[in-house]
């Protein structure tokens, strides 16, 4: 994926782009259900995928994402730290495009009730995006999260 001079997407055009991806990321951490859906439209995708490539998961419509952020809350505090945001504009389209961003994604559970134990599963993400310009601005269309690999740190 290439960020190519005159694919049709403007500086503005990418700058609401990466808005939509660091939205995301700050609405998860927030819990944040309204401002989550938000940055889909209306019947975005998002599909979860474990390291090996299997499918763990699938959510349609703001109906069914609107129940992530709130499962998260399984967790003390999460932090979702996104960097490195490529995007592509559709061929011959200035309203589509596709981006791939990546993330490291920290979840800190509770103290284990028998060992006191606190540990810190941290997620290595590759987001696979589509974007569609419709009515007020950019939106996901649908979001494929990949977990690349993923480690359990125990906490001081």
């Amino acid at each position: 994926m290439t960020a190519a001079a005159g694919d049709g997407l403007t500086a503005h055009d990418r700058a609401a782009l990466r808005a939509l991806v660091d939205g995301y990321a700050v609405a998860v951490d927030r819990r944040d259900v309204a401002g989550f859906l938000a940055v889909f439209g209306d019947d975005a995708t998002l599909a979860t995928f474990e390291p090996d490539g299997r499918q763990r998961s699938r959510y349609r419509g703001h109906d069914e994402l609107a129940a992530i952020p709130p499962a998260l809350a399984r967790y003390e505090r999460t932090l979702h730290l996104v960097s490195t945001h490529l995007i592509e504009a559709a061929p011959g389209r200035s309203d589509e495009a596709a981006g791939t961003a990546y993330c490291e994604a920290h979840h800190h559970r509770p103290p284990d009730a028998a060992t006191g134990e606190r540990t810190d599963r941290v997620l290595f993400i590759r987001y696979q995006d589509r974007y569609a310009r419709r009515g007020p601005g950019w939106r996901i269309r649908a979001r494929e999260v990949h977990v690349v690999w993923q480690e359990e740190r125990t906490l001081p």
